[in-house]
């Protein structure tokens, strides 16, 4: 039988050659695969996907309602904290962003049913509610969310809007106030109402007196502020510095702007440390 193959190939050389290569060629190719990684450029991330998450996470929750015989509607959305170390802030956040998210509802369905006993106003005239969130900055120290609301009721010239934050400490369970972030006798009321001020104005969208009411160097006036990894961001509403139809205005400050001002060893001391150079 050896001496008939080996006769074959001497014969039929050509096939036999092709053959081998041919062979050689899908071996080749299946160590290839086999040994083949995807090359990963230097600095970049890879995602990988784990079935236990560390770390707080938050899922969305709505209130969704409609209701036909007094035409309105209701979108409203709120976040939900999971996998909080200290268990109790994350109770009693939780709670909190309900109770807040709830108490809009209800105020804004009373205005509703005013509004339906109001005889002047034709029945037909819509009113609606809309209420969305960012979580601007979440760790396992604080939670910092803002809040964005409009609403209309029905005989309304336009619509209403509302902006608030939530700013939250996770280890000490409690909410986060100016005091907590800036040090006493620092003058950081002068120094972000000077700079706030001198910002509006260069805007051209308000008068003195309303920038001064508005942005003076009171702490209520920078109670609605959120966090983000690289700054703190103070919110002014409608017709609090300027009219109406300027829109909400926003004011952000870095941690170098703050970095003399800020308590070094508080709840802003990571961001602090890898902000400030």
């Amino acid at each position: 039988m050896f001496k008939k193959l080996t006769k074959f190939v001497k014969k039929n050389w050509k096939i036999a050659a092709t053959v081998a290569v041919a062979i050689v060629a899908i071996v080749a190719i299946i160590m290839v695969v086999r040994n083949h990684k995807t090359p990963v450029a230097e600095n970049s991330v890879v995602t990988t996907t784990t079935t236990s998450v560390q770390g707080p996470r938050f899922n969305p929750k709505s209130v969704s309602e409609k209701d036909a015989t007094v035409s309105y509607t209701i979108e409203a959305a709120y976040p939900v904290f999971k996998n909080i170390a200290n268990t109790a802030a994350e109770t009693k956040l939780n709670g909190l962003l309900a109770d807040n998210i709830n108490g809009e509802v209800a105020a804004f369905k009373n205005g509703v049913a005013e509004r339906k006993t109001n005889t002047a106003i034709p029945q037909n005239l819509k009113s609606y509610l809309t209420i969305n969130y960012k979580v601007e900055y979440l760790s396992d120290k604080l939670v910092s969310i803002f809040f964005n609301e409009e609403s209309m009721l029905a005989g309304d010239a336009h619509p209403s809007h509302k902006n608030t934050t939530v700013n939250y400490n996770l280890e000490d369970n409690k909410e986060i106030a100016l005091t907590d972030l800036f040090a006493d006798g620092s003058g950081y009321l002068t120094f972000l109402s000077n700079n706030a001020t001198k910002y509006l104005k260069s805007l051209n969208i308000s008068n003195d007196e309303m920038i001064k009411a508005g942005a003076g160097a009171e702490a209520k006036n920078y109670s609605n502020f959120y966090i983000t990894d690289q700054a703190i961001v103070f919110v002014f509403d409608y017709y609090t510095v300027a009219p109406g139809a300027a829109g909400m205005q926003k004011i952000f400050f870095t941690f170098a702007d703050l970095k003399n001002m800020l308590i070094q060893d508080g709840i802003l001391k990571t961001l602090i440390v890898n902000k400030i150079i």
